[in-house]
């Protein structure tokens, strides 16, 4: 992997990633106003080669040497100029990025990741309320969301401490309590000089295909965090659970 390292860094993704309805499409709404960004939205590029070229998967990662390892992150970059066209480096965001960041990594050393967190019980709650699929059960039962939610924390840890100046931690409710200074938090962890516009995402004009829809036409508002002791007298077995795993408030 170190044949990479001296790869031009600029070429690398901002690879965004968390929980369902933690702020990642916020984050990278925000990060899409920076004239150096282009907003890639929910690629599913990194799944699609864990799947059909690193497989079995993550085992397949040791195989490969640098000059295939490099093939490959050009298939990534390809597919990406065909479906985000322009300048700038991208952000490829999808919440089960997390999974796959060993990956990323080893196709982009240089990569910054941004893992988007929230309290552990709004978060649990807003995921219940989204009735997604069968595809995430978990998101069904909110025990097992707070089950899901801890490990992908661990994990998230876990990528820190493999690459700790690499992967930022991003709180939705630290970003909309502190507004400004927050988002020049964020901007630099990406690596990115500061520029005001990308304040100015709620009037920026582009579809947005997630459920956070309405969060982002919208300036930062923090009327959604706490938003769970609305629900407190029913929330006892969430709060029990998330207890377990040192994830109350």
């Amino acid at each position: 992997m170190t044949g990479l390292d001296d790869d031009d860094p600029s070429a690398a993704p901002i690879f965004i990633c968390g929980m369902f309805r933690s702020g990642s499409t916020l984050v990278e709404r925000i990060l899409g106003g920076h004239s150096g960004v282009r907003a890639g939205g929910e690629l599913d590029l990194l799944p699609t080669l864990a799947a059909n070229v690193f497989n079995p998967f993550p085992e397949a990662l040791g195989v490969f040497d640098d000059a295939s390892r490099r093939k490959i992150r050009d298939v990534y970059l390809n597919a990406v100029r065909e479906r985000v066209p322009g300048v700038g480096v991208v952000t490829d965001k999808r919440p089960d990025n997390i999974l796959y960041i060993g990956l990323a990594k080893t196709l982009f050393p240089k990569a910054r990741i941004i893992h988007t967190v929230r309290n552990p019980i709004d978060n649990a709650l807003s995921v219940f309320f989204l009735h997604l699929s069968y595809d995430m059960a978990y998101a069904l039962n909110l025990e097992h969301a707070a089950h899901w939610t801890a490990q992908e924390r661990r994990l998230a840890a876990h990528w820190k401490s493999v690459w700790p100046d690499d992967v930022h931690e991003v709180d939705y409710d630290d970003l909309v309590a502190r507004g400004e200074p927050a988002v020049r938090d964020l901007v630099a962890a990406c690596g990115l000089a500061w520029e005001p516009s990308v304040m100015d995402f709620h009037q920026r004009q582009g579809p947005v295909r997630t459920a956070s829809v309405w969060q982002v036409r919208e300036p930062l508002y923090a009327r959604a965090s706490g938003r769970w002791k609305n629900y407190a007298p029913r929330l006892d077995d969430l709060r029990a659970a998330l207890a377990r795993y040192g994830l109350d408030e």
